[in-house]
């Protein structure tokens, strides 16, 4: 009788084990969130020499001067056109992919899943790739397109564009399993009413998708807001990024208050234009 009461309660606890991988992620978030909070009200020469003294001076240092504030709004900004971007470019991908009937899907997949396990590969591959001396000049100068080898390495183009197609596979990844949990009927429905397929997409498989569109560019916004390595590979120490900005001051001018408070404002409004991109168009 007791062996089936134990039983009976291990069965009913085993729902609650899947709670303890999301608990771990939370409570690590929150410890880290916790530390960078701390360090960023320590004063630098203090925090290396273990004599806590807590300030405001880093949190001014960031708000005040015109650099840092620049940079935050520059990352803001092309992190959000980055995403329309990506949602643009993917959408039909993802749609193409849920609802396809082609052989090559399952490759199609794999190929858009390959970049999210070696981003740092995948970086090193499109320097190559687009150096001076790379595939992509020896092709138009062997072609007679350009006399000079583009210099697209190191420049701001370069960060975006490589940050635009790592964005593109979160996207579609989100926005493909959200159109397949559309029921088809839906769609069968309106073309047996009569109407067409731009009709269909625009009244039924948009509105429908609206959830997945939100969540992947939510996603990569967020990925990209806080990106340092990539742009720090494709772009170099010197490229305008908020991220590689923050690298700099922890790891070579070891002032980690600042840094840490830079994480930390850029988290806040991160997540500040997250809530309301989210909320306008959940309207």
């Amino acid at each position: 009788m007791r062996y089936n009461k134990w039983k009976i309660r291990i069965k009913k606890s085993r729902k609650y084990l899947l709670l303890v991988p999301s608990l771990v992620v939370l409570l690590s978030l929150f410890a880290s969130l916790s530390m960078l909070l701390v360090i960023s009200f320590l004063d630098k020469d203090s925090f290396w020499a273990g004599d806590y003294r807590f300030t405001l001076q880093n949190y001014i240092i960031v708000l005040k001067q015109s650099y840092y504030v620049r940079l935050l709004l520059y990352t803001i900004v092309n992190s959000a056109l980055l995403s329309i971007v990506a949602l643009i470019l993917g959408y039909p991908f993802a749609y193409i992919l849920a609802r396809g009937k082609t052989k090559l899907k399952e490759f199609a997949q794999i190929a858009l899943v390959f970049p999210l396990y070696g981003w740092v590969y995948f970086c090193y591959g499109l320097v190559y790739i687009f150096l001076p001396r790379g595939i992509f000049n020896s092709i138009l100068m062997g072609l007679h397109l350009i006399s000079e080898p583009i210099m697209l390495w190191q420049s701001r183009l370069f960060v975006l564009m490589a940050l635009t197609l790592l964005s593109i596979p979160l996207v579609v990844l989100t926005i493909h399993s959200n159109i397949l949990g559309i029921d088809p009927i839906f769609e069968d429905a309106a073309r047996s009413l009569g109407a067409n397929p731009i009709q269909v997409f625009l009244r039924i498989t948009l509105p429908l998708s609206k959830t997945g569109i939100i969540g992947g560019t939510l996603i990569a916004f967020a990925i990209n807001t806080g990106a340092f390595i990539v742009p720090l590979i494709v772009g170099g120490a010197k490229v305008d990024w908020l991220g590689v900005a923050m690298y700099l001051r922890m790891t070579y001018m070891m002032d980690w208050g600042v840094g840490a408070a830079l994480a930390l404002v850029l988290f806040i409004v991160t997540l500040v234009s997250s809530y309301c991109y989210s909320v306008v168009l959940e309207k």
